[in-house]
Parts: structure tokens; C-alpha cells; sequence
């Protein structure tokens, strides 16, 4: 089953020469392990030269694409400890790893040029690439995904501490868990998980939780739903 993997980036980079490029990205896992990615990318506009200008901010957006692409693959230490040497096999060789990208938007604003692009980020070749400079391990790369729990049936406050305490601190590959909405008998995560939604839900679902259970109602590509069952007494339902 086809999964999406999204994340959501926002970073401000500052280079010499008075060189600004910034981007937020928007990452879809795709068929075939192509990243969909919108990127923007900005730099000084030195002496009236709007052509150059226009081309180093194709430049840093398709960068900006890359290096959100590698921030995937690799923990953020490893990308600071081995800077030099992605900058060198893959941040500057743009040509191997992105096929295709379209210009979105273009505009020149006071002494600044900014783009924003849609880059087609071939993920094979970057993790191919990562794993010969010895970066990555072969089977070490798993796909995250972001989705939303939805949890019904909820009636009790210490059910749901449990559920969250569960998420954030014992089970493995969680990466981020943040409160998305709260309404009556029902509470709603975001979450970022390593690997796809089927096997978080079966780690969910097995977990022996004291008073209660979590049974398995039905997932799309963006939502996995789940019913709290209570298995205790209706005065600790109360509390």
C-alpha cells in the first residue's frame, strides 16, 4: 500500500556575500521514491543584474530541495558533521537528483529576487548516493509517515495521559506527537511515525493498557481511527 510520508519544513539559511535563501517545504512521498517538493529559494540582486539574479535563486530553491530531502533520509547530525562532503557529492550536482521542476511564482522586490519551484527529487539516486559516501546503510532507511489518530469512545482523562505517555516514551519509531483537537469522546493527534500506518496501528492496538483497550476502526491516507473500549469499573470512567 502506497503511504504518504509528509513533513513540513521551515528553515532560514544564511550564506556569505550576503546571500539569503530560505524555503518551507512541502514533502509527498510518491510512486517510485520521487519527493514533491515546493520550495523557495531568494538572493541579492548585485548591480541591477536581474538574469543572474534569477538564476542563483533557482539555484538555492532546487538546493533547498535537496538538502530537505537528505534531512530525511539522515539524522541532522550526520548532515552538520558531513557537511563538506554532501555539499560537494550532492548539494551542488542539483542535475543528478532533481528530474524535473517548474517555476510557481518569480518576482524581484526592493534589491531581492525570489522564486518558488516545484521540484521532482529522485529519492533512489539520493540514497545511493548516501549510502556509498557511507552515510547511510543499505536496509537503514525507512519512510516516515504524518497522520492523524483519531480516538473516539473517550471517557476518561487518565485513559488518554496513558495513551500519550505511550506514544511519546515507550513505543519505537514515534518521532512526534502533538495535540490536534479535542472534542466530546473524541481526542485527535498529530503524529510522525518511522515506518507506515498499518504497523503503528498494530503496535497501538496490541498494547495491553491497564482499564482499557484500543480497537482498530478503519484508516485512509491521512487518518487512522481507533475506539477506546473501557474494561474497569464506571467509578474510575468518572474520574
Amino acid at each position: 500500500m502506497m503511504r504518504r510520508a509528509l513533513s513540513r519544513i521551515v528553515v532560514v539559511l544564511l550564506f556569505p556575500g550576503l546571500l539569503t535563501a530560505f524555503f518551507s517545504g512541502f514533502i509527498e512521498q510518491a510512486f517510485g521514491r520521487v519527493l514533491t517538493m515546493t520550495t523557495a529559494g531568494s538572493t541579492i540582486i548585485l548591480e541591477g543584474n536581474l538574469a543572474r539574479a534569477r538564476n542563483m535563486a533557482i539555484v538555492n530553491g532546487k538546493r533547498n530541495a535537496l538538502e530537505a530531502a537528505v534531512m530525511e533520509l539522515i539524522p541532522e547530525s550526520a548532515v552538520f558533521e558531513n557537511y563538506e562532503v554532501i555539499n560537494k557529492n550532492i548539494y551542488q550536482r542539483s542535475e543528478r537528483f532533481i528530474d524535473t521542476y517548474r517555476i510557481l511564482s518569480e518576482r524581484s522586490r526592493e534589491n531581492v529576487y525570489e522564486v518558488n519551484l516545484e521540484s521532482r527529487v529522485v529519492v533512489e539516486k539520493l540514497r545511493e548516493t548516501l549510502v556509498t559516501l557511507g552515510l547511510l546503510e543499505e536496509d537503514q532507511w525507512i519512510e516516515q509517515s504524518r497522520f492523524r489518530l483519531k480516538i473516539s469512545g473517550v471517557s476518561c482523562s487518565p485513559c488518554l495521559r496513558a495513551v500519550k505517555e505511550y506514544l511519546e516514551n515507550e513505543m519505537e519509531g514515534v518521532k512526534e506527537v502533538s495535540l490536534y483537537a479535542i472534542s466530546p469522546g473524541r481526542f485527535t493527534l498529530d503524529i510522525v511515525f518511522r515506518g507506515d500506518m498499518g504497523t503503528f496501528q498494530f503496535a497501538l492496538v496490541s498494547k495491553d493498557f491497564e482499564n482499557f483497550r484500543l480497537d482498530p476502526e478503519g484508516m485512509d491516507d491521512e487518518d487512522l481511527r481507533v475506539v477506546m473500549v473501557l474494561t474497569h469499573s464506571e467509578d474510575y470512567q468518572r474520574r
